[in-house]
């Protein structure tokens, strides 16, 4: 499955599939917290599908189960949609934070895009950049920046949606408003790459950075 058709997956199971299950579910009368829960299927299926597909479980997937697992059991126990729908805002926060919290060694951000890297070849490409490219680590910590400060800003975001809003409006709210800041992010850190490693006379590929010696030279 090529990058885009897996950003496409996880935009249909974590935000598109949940709203039209959970307005499906209330047109047919189901409790708005069953209606949640719900909603939260397809995300917990496509991490394990993930999983099993590729036989590994990277820090990403074990970090989503840990977080869908954790939030129906909270949810089961409080009984409150507003906690449903301010919970996305609590993952989001714990997500920003732990992509900070990443800055001091190989960052999340790194992590992810390797995930995404389909040859041998191109990992290798990415990990030869991070051994022996300063220039690289800084651009792959200012996308971590990015992501991190992007994740905490939609945390804030949705939690004041979430009890601020009728109950039946933020699900379709919040959705779009992450989808919004997940498109400036994905145009704002590539951009940001690119334009740093061409201040320094250094060239970038279509699918990324390409591998630059440790005297920051591109080889």
């Amino acid at each position: 499955m090529t990058p885009r058709r897996q950003l496409l997956s996880a935009v249909a199971a974590g935000f598109v599939l949940p709203v039209a299950l959970y307005y499906s579910l209330r047109a047919a009368g189901a409790d708005p917290v069953i209606a949640l829960l719900i909603g939260g299927v397809p995300a917990l299926i496509r991490t394990v599908w993930t999983v099993v597909r590729t036989r590994t479980v990277d820090k990403v997937s074990l970090f989503t189960l840990s977080l869908l697992v954790a939030g129906a059991a909270t949810s089961l126990i409080t009984g409150s949609p507003r906690w449903l729908l301010a919970r996305g805002g609590i993952y989001t926060g714990v997500i920003g934070l732990w992509l900070l919290w990443s800055l001091r060694g190989r960052t999340i951000a790194f992590e992810g895009i390797l995930t995404f890297q389909r040859t041998p070849e191109a990992v290798e490409a990415w990990e030869s950049n991070w051994r022996e490219s300063p220039e690289f680590r800084h651009v792959m910590r200012a996308v971590t920046v990015i992501w991190g400060i992007g994740f905490l800003l939609e945390a804030v975001i949705r939690v004041l949606l979430a009890y601020t809003l009728p109950v039946d409006v933020v699900p379709a709210v919040t959705a779009a408003q992450f989808i919004v800041l997940l498109l400036l992010m994905l145009l704002t850190a590539p951009r940001y790459g690119r334009r740093h490693m061409t201040r320094r006379g250094l060239t970038t590929g279509p699918d990324g950075i390409r591998v630059i010696a440790g005297n920051g030279r591109p080889s």
